[in-house]
This record gives C-alpha cells, sequence and structure tokens, in this order.
C-alpha cells in the first residue's frame, strides 16, 4: 500500500496521545481562541468590491489602497512602513527566510512560523533558554559570526511571559545584533505592541488575534519593506488577497481601541500581563473534557506544540469575572491543579 507510511506516523501519533482532529464547538464560554478584543464576532459594514486580486502584488494584484492601508498599519504601530502578507505564518517565514543569513539566536520558546522561517534560511541557530538573558549574553559573546540576529516573542502563544524587551534590546546593542519581535500576542492588546519603543530591526504583527480578522505584516523600515518586495518569496509567489481582505484590517484599526480598556481591567482583576496563560494541571486532557462538560471551552496544549502539557487560558473582552471565578472553581473543586 503506497500510503502505508502516512497511516503508520498517524498511529504513532494516536499512541502518544497527540492525535490532531477539526472539530466544532458551539455555546461554549471561550477561554481558548486568540479573538482577545472580541473583534472577529462584529459583523462587517461593507461589501465584497471583488472576488479576487487577479495575480501576486508585483504583478496585477497591486492598488493604491492597498498601500494605504499598509500606510495606516504603518502609522498605527508608530513605525516608517509595513508589508501586508496573506498570514502571521507567512509573514513570519517570509521575513526570516529572506534576511537571516548569518547567525540566530532565538527564545526555545518562539513560534513554530519563526522554526520554519530559520530552516528556509539556512542560517546558524543558537536557542536559548526561555527569556534567560545571561545564556542569551553567553552565546552572543562566543559568536564571531559579522551579522547577528536576536529572535523572541513581545508575548509568548502559550504560556503568556513577556519577554524582557529592554535588556534584550540592550544585549543586541552591545554585541551589533538586530532584533526581531514577534508582537503576534501583543499588537493590538497593547495598541502598537510592547516593541514600539525599543530599536527593533523588524517587527511581526499578526491580524488574527486582537484585531479579530486574518492576515499579517512586517513593519519597519522602508528599506526593509524594498527588500523583502524582491527577497520574501512567502510574499513574491503569493497571489495578493482581495480588497475584502485589506477593508478587514483597516476597520479594525478603528475598532481596538473601544475594546481594549475591558480586556485591560480583566488582566489587571486576576493580575496577568498578558490575555493568554498556561494553567498546569495534572492531565490536561481530561481537565479539558471536564471544562467542556461545563460550558467551557478551553484547549490543552501538548508536545511538541509546548514542552510541558498544560491547559491554555485565554481571556477576553467579552469574558466576565464570573466566568473566569467559575473557570478556576471547576478545577479545585475536581482536585485538578497542579501544587504550586
Amino acid at each position: 500500500m503506497p500510503e502505508a507510511f502516512l497511516r503508520e506516523r498517524l498511529e504513532q501519533r494516536l499512541e502518544k496521545g497527540l492525535l490532531r482532529s477539526l472539530k466544532t464547538y458551539d455555546n461554549l464560554v471561550d477561554l481558548t481562541s486568540n479573538d482577545y478584543l472580541g473583534l472577529a464576532r462584529r459583523p462587517l459594514s461593507f461589501q465584497e468590491e471583488s472576488r479576487g486580486s487577479t495575480g501576486s502584488r508585483l504583478l496585477t494584484g497591486n492598488s493604491l489602497y492597498y498601500e494605504e492601508v499598509e500606510s495606516q498599519v504603518a502609522a498605527y504601530f508608530k513605525t516608517e512602513s509595513a508589508l501586508i502578507y496573506s498570514t502571521g505564518y507567512a509573514a513570519n517565514l517570509g521575513l526570516i527566510s529572506a534576511v537571516c543569513q548569518g547567525a540566530v539566536f532565538f527564545d526555545e520558546d518562539i513560534h513554530a512560523s519563526c522554526h520554519d522561517g530559520m530552516k528556509l534560511a539556512g542560517a546558524d541557530c543558537y536557542p536559548f533558554r526561555h527569556n534567560d538573558m545571561d545564556h542569551l549574553e553567553g552565546r552572543l559573546k562566543r559568536s564571531d559570526t559579522e551579522r547577528k540576529f536576536i529572535l523572541v516573542e513581545s508575548i509568548y502563544s502559550t504560556n503568556g511571559d513577556r519577554a524582557p524587551l529592554e535588556d534584550i534590546s540592550a544585549l543586541a546593542d552591545a554585541y551589533g545584533a538586530l532584533l526581531i519581535v514577534d508582537e503576534a500576542h501583543a499588537g493590538g492588546v497593547f495598541g502598537a505592541g510592547l516593541a514600539a519603543h525599543i530599536n527593533t530591526f523588524a517587527r511581526v504583527i499578526a491580524f488574527g488575534k486582537a484585531f479579530g480578522v486574518h492576515g499579517g505584516a512586517v513593519i519597519g523600515s522602508a528599506l526593509l519593506k524594498e527588500y523583502l518586495l524582491n527577497f520574501s518569496r512567502s510574499f513574491i509567489y503569493s497571489t495578493a488577497p482581495s480588497n475584502h481582505f485589506y477593508r478587514s484590517i483597516e476597520s479594525s484599526l478603528g475598532m481596538v481601541e473601544e475594546e481594549r480598556p475591558k480586556l485591560l481591567e480583566l488582566m489587571k482583576h486576576y493580575d496577568l500581563e498578558a490575555p493568554v496563560k498556561a494553567v498546569f494541571v495534572k492531565d490536561p486532557i481530561k481537565a479539558s473534557k471536564a471544562l467542556l462538560e461545563e460550558g467551557f471551552f478551553v484547549r490543552a496544549l501538548l508536545p511538541p506544540t509546548v514542552r510541558k502539557p498544560c491547559l491554555r487560558l485565554c481571556l477576553h473582552a467579552f469574558n466576565t469575572q464570573e466566568e473566569i471565578d467559575r473557570f478556576w472553581r471547576i478545577l479545585c473543586e475536581k482536585d485538578m491543579l497542579l501544587p504550586v
């Protein structure tokens, strides 16, 4: 059977309890999606003007309107320029694969799209322990590579940890490294992001989180944008998204400030620095199923997505304190939490 190797690998994953599948859930309390500000729930107030863009933006798929939206994105994130990609994944892939020729020093908890970008770049890659500045500096000291990059997230997507961006920026300056920050889970939640005030080579924004739509952008200098137009394969060889896609991004830029205070207040009440938190329980799969029976949608994260199995709790502007309190109460009453 020619496809036997496919079945074999799937069965191996099933035996480990790691098999993925598509499911749908309705009428549950959402504590797991990336729709932090609830904008994905809002209906669009405009009609799609065209079904498609007819080609890549470098061929027939560009328009003055698309460039205007990019200018609005750059202005919102307080930077010189922005280049929009069809997804945040494509943005990370296109940026890192195009520019990271040299040595890349990356936090071990960095997103999968960054790992894939590094593979395509063919760079010398050196992981450092999560948020460990001593380990990062030691690696930088030992490197004699002329071109160095540091790759981090401002908020890590599974555990909600913040990167010590000021310290990382200082190390980048001290060792002549270019800093790339993935702001997927910070952009919009914290306005222009957490890295807007430090010196960065590039930042990556994902519109599928707080902005409630989809797509991504690389933001930075005008020179970087020109470089990516010429060397970023995931941009060059992709059909441009439709007019509707850009109108969705534009409309969300004007909505985030309405909902941000609600989410920030909820985070403050529970003493959280980010809208996402890893909750460590005795059996994440069992805990997720128990919460589902109580009307809560909270996903279990397992290796290889994370190093340590956990529940991923996401807060949203539309969640209530009563819902969050009930979530914790269920875990406590069923004795599912691991001791701190």
